[in-house]
């Protein structure tokens, strides 16, 4: 089996579309994590260290950032309300529309703790509302995919 060819990578983001702050921030939280300020990587391997993540507003980047707890708070409202106005009507299709909106609202749940564990490497809360704020909609997902860069998947 050949050995794959291997080049050398300066750990640090260099995304044009953060601040130089957020950047040497990012860039920081990074090298604590990979433990090195270069490193050896496959040259195939993709480079996404200036890759624009800022996409949004800093208020959209803010709401997707809590996008799963609004969705889940708006399925418990629904929910409660259904089951007050089944119980004051008698209504046992209200109360079974309530029943059924436990499903999503569980596989949502569901779906929440397990993206959260398969997650590798939390920011630094400041710097995730650093980036939050430049318009990152994820700043972890962002965070550990620049992490698998420099460490490998």
């Amino acid at each position: 089996m050949a050995s794959a060819t291997l080049t050398s990578r300066t750990v640090q983001s260099t995304d044009p579309s953060l601040s130089d702050e957020a950047n040497r921030l990012l860039t920081h939280e990074l090298r604590l994590v990979v433990g090195q300020d270069a490193v050896d990587v496959p040259a195939d391997r993709p480079d996404h260290r200036s890759d624009r993540h800022a996409k949004h507003s800093g208020l959209m980047a803010a709401a997707i950032s809590i996008r799963m707890e609004v969705l889940l708070v708006g399925l418990i409202v629904a929910m409660a309300t259904l089951i007050a106005v089944a119980m004051a009507t008698n209504s046992t299709w209200l109360a079974g529309i309530a029943f059924v909106l436990l499903l999503p609202g569980t596989a949502l749940v569901a779906w929440t703790v397990m993206r959260v564990f398969s997650e590798e490497q939390h920011l630094d809360p400041e710097v995730a509302a650093q980036l939050s704020a430049e318009g990152v909609g994820d700043p972890d997902h962002v965070f550990n995919e620049l992490v698998h860069e420099f460490r490998g998947r």
